[in-house]
């Protein structure tokens, strides 16, 4: 079947995305110039008499002139806006006169204020606001175009009052920055929507078109076949019908569907005896969802006659549910007639069927050329012989005693039959022989036909892996997991010996898969399962559910409890451990380790679905203990899951409508009591759970997907607490900002912080981003250029709990990084343990000759403060000098210790 799904943004041609922009632009810049001319003309009328006439005249003939540069554009460009044109020219240009326009508006509220008349100064701020904000509407399909506008046009104004030595200038002036930061985040949203939207719209066009291939591919394959098909639904009521099938019964497609299938074509047998419903081979499959392959019953047309037919009845399912079935038919009355009636067969000889002929005793008296090239006997080796020297010796001797039962009975015998070429290669064949008869009704002669099945045995046997199995791994999927588990608990149960069910999941694979990209995602997933594979006993099953989750299926470890659960707890511990190591991938060295949980059975009457949820449960909380772990499922954990996914809940909605997340800031110091800088960590004020930290929401943040979200919010925050500091006048700096890995992979991840730092108004130099080791392993190049980049533009870079992994001076000495972070497992016991102090010791020495200021973290007393200064370290944090404190605290302690 063809693939369906909407093609992915990425696959949607940006120039077509330009375009359409600009269509949307050309749909609502008519009014908008219009109204700009005459806000133009009216703001000149109002200024005229308490402005230099001079001054006033030259600002409308520059304005009239943008204005009518802007309209000539509209009309050279909207004419070819249908066409697929190249739209990198026409932005430019209206590029050009949309910053023209703004520049224009900018310079009345700069030049043209009324500084002496408070009446007129409303109404210069009132017009300016009017077209600022109809910008941020009208110019909103493309974001650069309302910057262009909104920028020079508000913040020309804010400049003017910032000049003008009033009392409440600069709260007016900050009020201007209020309002351009509302409008540009009003047109950033809008055109975001109108960007997803765009996208949307040419997906739905791409899916539609291949929809509508796919049903004419199908259409034109049921009206193309001779055989007669038809759909019926769980009831037996015929859904849809081929011609061939309207042609072969004598009835319209329109008297078929939705009505009975069995009672219209299916109601008797050949000897007009009712055939009841509870016996149909054709409705089988709606009961035990098994197909049907039917040779001998007959169907009845229309006018009351009947013809023989063979079928096959293939259920369709929904997920595991039979939804209806698809029959195939196709009349055999010209065959049975052929079979019964010739007595040599010469025409058939004409097949592509390969045919034998043999006399009564079963000497071969001659085959046609399909014979030869199926087996590869030419005519000459094979007269006189018996059919025997094809056997394969896959049949004993019972099943040739069957066969030849039948045929004598009923004077045919048809089906599947391994036998062996003259290569000696063994091959799968169907075949029919029929019985020809004399006038008398005695045997005179056998004629047999058979076809080579090889390629629909191998489709099948297609068909059933990819039904049972996972693709990509070929380790068995969830439907023969399941299927394998039912046996494994009703074994259990009968024999009273106990197994388990490992779930595994891998630790941060969605980082791995997202920034390295899905070909080293699926890599690391095949080379995960053969060592799985590896690792177990033959008697042992290990499925993969999908994504990067696995399950293993252990049997027979015991009839005592405790035995069973140590058991599986080995077996767990030896995959942890197998797959807790590096894996050398597409030229990339990788590092992952399991998370698992395990459940054992029978301890209940809980069936296969039940044992996956609660090795699932465990699973979470052995990743909530620090991923790498293995934990047992017990009861008590359902509501641990419940409870997490109500959290996870709350933390979207907490996101999404904003309010309930805030920043603490904890101070660092130097050792005199200097405030030198500070870092933000995130908090959240949970409307029925008080304040909740880090620790009780970021895990359920990353396993959710949400942390990128989150860390995107905190450096927001921060940089928006940076610029009221600054405004203040606080020297408060720098102030370090915890970035995750998700945000460091980002390929945007420079943009995003340098957007942050314009749409804030905060000072690069003053922000510190805290960057851990293990992030720094990953897409090591990247990782680095970025740093680089954003050095450039002032950003300070610290490396978190430092000593804490695989630490190397071969890249540490590449990072632009200002700050070495001592982690605070080295320094509570810093002043007591030898081996604490000399990494402590170790890391201050290599931060002071690569000329990095080191940080000790969570400093707790005076103890640890003075042997960390002692030994030259410069700045520290913890509880000794202060707890995280929310914002109005944080900024009186400031003020009180900088």
């Amino acid at each position: 079947m063809p693939n369906l799904s909407p093609p992915a943004h990425r696959d949607i041609d940006p120039a077509g995305i330009r375009r359409e922009q600009l269509r949307l632009l050309f749909d609502v810049l008519p009014s908008a110039l219009t109204a700009s001319l005459v806000n133009t003309l009216l703001l000149s009328w109002v200024l005229y008499p308490i402005t230099d006439s001079f001054l006033l005249l030259g600002w409308l003939s520059a304005s009239l002139a943008i204005s009518a540069y802007r309209f000539y554009l509209l009309r050279r460009f909207r004419p070819i806006a249908d066409s697929d044109f190249e739209p990198s020219a026409c932005s430019r240009a209206f590029f050009t006169g949309t910053l023209l326009a703004g520049m224009s508006w900018g310079f009345a509220g700069y030049v043209l204020f009324p500084q002496e008349s408070g009446v007129h100064q409303i109404f210069v701020a009132f017009v300016i606001a009017g077209m600022t904000a109809g910008a941020a509407v009208t110019l909103a399909p493309m974001w650069r175009m309302a910057a262009a506008f909104m920028l020079p046009s508000v913040s020309l104004v804010v400049l003017r009052l910032l000049s003008l030595d009033w009392e409440v200038a600069p709260v007016m002036a900050l009020m201007g920055l209020l309002f351009l930061a509302t409008a540009m985040l009003i047109a950033r949203r809008s055109y975001l929507f109108t960007l997803e939207s765009i996208r949307i719209r040419f997906s739905r066009k791409e899916t539609i078109a291949a929809l509508a291939e796919s049903n004419e591919r199908t259409r034109r394959l049921l009206e193309g076949t001779a055989d007669g098909i038809f759909g019926i639904d769980n009831d037996g009521v015929t859904s849809f019908v081929n011609p061939s099938a309207t042609r072969m019964l004598g009835y319209s497609a329109e008297e078929l569907v939705g009505k009975n299938n069995h009672a219209m074509i299916h109601h008797s047998h050949a000897d007009g005896r009712p055939y009841p419903k509870d016996e149909c081979r054709m409705l089988a499959p709606l009961i035990d969802g098994l197909p049907q392959q039917v040779d001998d019953e007959v169907l009845w047309r229309k006018d009351g006659s009947s013809f023989p037919a063979e079928y096959s009845a293939t259920p369709l399912f929904s997920g595991d549910e039979v939804v209806g079935a698809v029959i195939s038919f196709r009349d055999i009355s010209e065959r049975r007639h052929t079979d019964e009636a010739l007595r040599l067969a010469a025409t058939a000889f004409e097949a592509h069927e390969a045919i034998a002929i043999t006399d009564l005793q079963g000497n071969i008296l001659r085959i046609n050329q399909a014979f030869t090239d199926i087996t590869g006997y030419a005519e000459e080796e094979v007269l006189g012989h018996n059919p025997s020297i094809l056997q394969s010796g896959r049949h004993g001797a019972d099943f040739y005693e069957e066969l030849w039962r039948t045929l004598n009975l009923s004077g045919h015998w048809e089906g599947e039959i391994w036998n062996r070429r003259k290569s000696g290669e063994v091959y799968p064949e169907w075949l029919s022989i029929t019985a020809v008869r004399d006038e008398g009704g005695a045997v005179t002669h056998y004629i047999a036909h058979f076809q080579d099945i090889t390629e629909r045995k191998q489709a099948e046997a297609h068909i059933e892996y990819q039904a049972y199995f996972d693709a990509l791994t070929e380790l068995p999927n969830r439907r023969m997991l399941l299927e394998r588990m039912e046996q494994e608990i009703s074994r259990s149960r009968r024999h009273g010996h106990y197994g388990a069910v490992l779930f595994l999941d891998l630790d941060r694979f969605k980082t791995i898969n997202d920034s390295l990209g899905h070909a080293v995602g699926d890599a690391l997933l095949k080379e995960v399962a053969a060592r799985i594979r590896r690792t177990l006993r033959e008697e042992d099953m290990a499925a993969r559910l999908g994504g990067d989750e696995f399950v293993v299926l252990l049997s027979e470890l015991g009839d005592d409890p405790e035995h069973a659960a140590e058991a599986g707890r080995e077996v767990a511990e030896k995959l942890r451990g197998v797959l807790a190591g590096n894996y050398d991938l597409e030229g990339r060295r990788l590092h992952t380790s399991p998370s698992i949980g395990i459940a054992l059975f029978p301890l209940g009457d809980e069936g296969a679905s039940d044992l996956l949820k609660q090795a699932d449960i465990a699973m979470y909380r052995a990743k909530e203990q620090g991923r790498n772990a293995v934990h047992f499922y017990l009861p008590s954990m359902e509501l641990d899951a419940d409870e997490r996914l109500i959290l996870e809940t709350d933390l979207r909605r907490a996101l999404g409508e904003g309010g309930e997340m805030t920043l603490y800031y904890q101070p660092q110091l130097q050792s005199d009591g200097r405030l030198v800088g500070a870092e933000a960590l995130v908090r959240w004020r949970h409307p029925q759970r008080g304040m909740l930290g880090p620790g009780e929401f970021l895990p359920v943040a990353e396993a959710s997907g949400l942390l990128g979200e989150l860390g995107e919010w905190v450096l927001g925050e921060a940089c928006r607490a940076l610029s009221r500091w600054q405004t203040e006048g606080l020297n408060v700096f720098p102030l370090a900002v915890n970035i995750s890995p998700i945000q460091l992979q980002q390929e945007n991840f420079v943009e995003r912080v340098e957007q942050s730092l314009r749409e804030s108004g905060a000072d690069p130099q003053r922000l510190e981003l805290e960057i851990t080791e293990e992030m720094l392993l990953r897409e090591q190049e990247k990782s680095i250029a970025k740093m680089h980049a954003l050095r450039r533009d002032g950003v300070r870079f610290s490396i978190d709990d430092f000593g804490t992994g695989y630490s190397s001076l071969a890249y540490l000495r590449r990072l632009p990084a200002t700050t070495l972070k001592i982690d605070r497992t080295f320094v509570t016991d810093v002043h007591v343990n030898a081996n604490d102090a000399a990494i402590a010791e170790t890391i201050i020495s290599m931060g002071r000759h690569l000329e990095m200021m080191v940080l000790a973290e969570g400093v707790e007393n005076a103890e640890q403060l003075s042997f960390l200064a002692e030994r030259g370290c410069e700045v520290f944090q913890g509880y000794y000098f202060s707890r995280p404190l929310e914002e109005s605290a944080f900024l009186a302690y400031a003020r009180e210790h900088l």
